[in-house]
This record gives C-alpha cells, structure tokens and sequence, in this order.
C-alpha cells in the first residue's frame, strides 16, 4: 500500500492506557470518542482498558458501532430533529445518550417510543454551540419542559472545552480548563439544589483531559484525539512528539530541483486544507523520520495542497536525499479529519 495512514498499535495503546489509568485514578468514566478512529480494530483495544461506554458525533456512526456490538453510545452532536425516527429505532437495542440544547429538541423528543437519556450542551466559555453556562433560567427551562416527555430523561450537563485549541503551553491549557471545569460543576450544583437530584456532568477535549491530572467534581471524560494525537497537539503541548500515533505515508511522484520542491500524491482529499503555523512556517503537516518507533522532524513540510498534490518544501541539506518513489512519512495537521479522509487506507502495524 502506497499511500496510507499508518497507526503505531504501540503507541495507540500506550495513549489509552495513560487517559485510562488517570479515569481510574480519579474515579470517573472513560466515554472516548470514536469519531477521531472510526475503527472497529482499534475500538477493540478500549475493551482490554474496562471501557464499554463511547461518544460518537452522528447517528451513522452510532449505528456503526451499535452493530459491532457498543452497547452504550452518547451522540455528543445537537441532536438532529430530522433523525427522530432512526434515533428512535438505535434506542430500541441500545442504551442512547442525546444532546440538545434548545425547546425545538425537547418537542422532538416527544416523538420518541424508546427511552432515551438526554445531556444538555453547555457552552463553557467555547461560544461554538450550546446553552451559555451563566443562563441557568434556561436551562431550568429546558429540564423542566422535558418533565412532560415521556421517554426522555434528563442525565446531565455537558461541556467541549475546544477554546483549549489556542493555547500554545500547558499553562494556558491548565487556565482554561480549571476555568470551564469551575463554570460547569457550579451550574451543575445550582441545577442540583433546584431540582433535588444528581446532575451528571461531562467534559470532552483532548487538551484538558490530556494535562489535567485532578477531576473534582466532574463524572465522565470524552477525548477522541488522544488516541493518535498530531500536530495540532504537538503545538498546544498536550502530547509529546513520540506520544504521537498515527502517521500519513505518501509517494514522492515529482522534483522540482529549482525550488527544492517535492511533489507527493497527498493532498486535500488525504489531509484536509487544515493548516497550522509551526516551527516558523504555515504548513499542513511536518515530514519526519522514524527509528524504532522514535519520530524525528526532518524540517521538511508540506507548504501547499491541492485535490491530490501536495508541495514538499525541502531544506537544501535535505532535498538531494529524495528520489521519485522514496515513501515519506508525514505527521497530520489533525489526525481526525486525516483518519475520516483515509478510513478506507488505514494501516495498523
């Protein structure tokens, strides 16, 4: 295989087993999210770590994973009112967790003829999407209205951290997160004291979970990107270059001597137009060379795509080492959208 996403199963596992024993520690749930692997193999590794609760980002790829046997699945995405009826139909095999974050979604819920439990979407200090966590009225309202339901439950609060993402040091991501946490498990309490019963409460993002080492007052952990991590987290600091799993290989098909240029058969439909200021350029992933499992950065990056070529920017050391066919190795931007883009190319050696 030529082109390909190469996965280290070392370093995946490694990835899970330190978010898993920090869960343990803390005695909070693991609920990973799916959505970064879309793998059944490498979902597999969860189950040897105690994990049988997942997040997953749409019904399709609920019902994925649903059909591999996950029998706890939380669609941490809006809930979609024009899915009711599949939404229904999942919730008749398995254990569903929704999200909404608005009465359009509780009416929706009227519709349902299975149990489903419901969180609510905070917005913590992101300003994505989600109920403003200083608008407690609103989200009594919300609770109160799904009392009339009759197979929606209220479970608990939700929050994605994804503010995290401009950090650059471990510092800022602390800030943030103790921040947000803070925010959240006092509304929390305030919902608590209100309506006289448990309020479940739920954090995602890869940056907090990753540096975090304490989890007071929260229930449940959702990271996905941890599992590969990439160059985006490289960048926050909340991984290490060799934490890094999952790499893109890609074939030189042309040189350009003039430019110290290589052409690659990589390009958006591999990477995604993502991009990222790294190491004093814009790239849109970092070439590296790999010795037992150890990553080095060459200082070679990719400067440009396009559907299917990608532009190789050398260093002039560098550039007489290649040759048409030589395979490179190169870390992704953002090792989600990479993984969704080559679910069909994903090797795991």
């Amino acid at each position: 295989m030529s082109n390909c996403f190469l996965i280290s199963e070392k370093k995946v596992k490694q990835n899970i087993q330190r978010i898993a024993d920090k869960a343990s520690e803390n005695k909070v749930v693991l609920r990973p999210h799916f959505k970064t692997h879309q793998n059944l193999h490498i979902a597999s590794f969860f189950k040897d770590y105690g994990i049988s609760a997942i997040t997953v980002s749409s019904v399709k790829m609920a019902k994925f994973f649903a059909a591999a046997g996950w029998k706890d699945i939380f669609i941490a995405f809006p809930l979609d009112v024009n899915e009711m009826d599949e939404i229904d139909h999942l919730a008749s095999q398995i254990n569903l967790i929704v999200l909404i974050n608005h009465p359009d979604h509780i009416q929706a819920l009227h519709r349902l003829n299975n149990d489903v439990d419901f969180m609510i979407e905070i917005d913590a200090g992101y300003h994505r999407s989600g109920v403003e966590v200083i608008d407690y009225e609103e989200v009594m309202g919300l609770i109160k209205s799904s009392y009339e339901t009759q197979h929606a439950v209220f479970m608990g609060l939700m929050a994605h951290f994804g503010n995290t993402y401009i950090s650059r040091t471990k510092q800022q991501i602390l800030g943030i997160a103790y921040k947000s946490v803070n925010r959240i498990a006092d509304l929390a309490a305030k919902v608590e004291r209100e309506t006289g019963q448990f309020v479940y409460v739920s954090i995602g993002d890869t940056p907090s979970i990753s540096v975090l080492n304490q989890f007071d007052r929260i229930d449940e952990l959702r990271p996905g990107n941890f599992v590969f991590y990439d160059l985006m987290q490289l960048q926050i600091g909340s991984c290490e270059l060799n934490d890094i799993a999952a790499l893109m290989q890609c074939s030189v098909v042309a040189i350009n001597p003039k430019r110290h240029e290589l052409v690659i058969h990589g390009g958006a439909v591999h990477f995604s137009k993502e991009s990222l200021d790294f190491m004093g350029v814009k790239t849109y992933g970092h070439i590296v060379k790999t010795d037992v499992g150890n990553n080095t950065f060459t200082g070679d990056y990719i400067s440009s795509l396009s559907q299917e070529h990608g532009i190789v920017q050398c260093n002039e050391a560098n550039f007489n080492e290649y040759k048409i066919g030589d395979k490179l190795l190169i870390i992704p931007v953002h090792s989600c959208l990479t993984a969704n883009l080559m679910k069909e190319s994903t090797r795991i050696v």
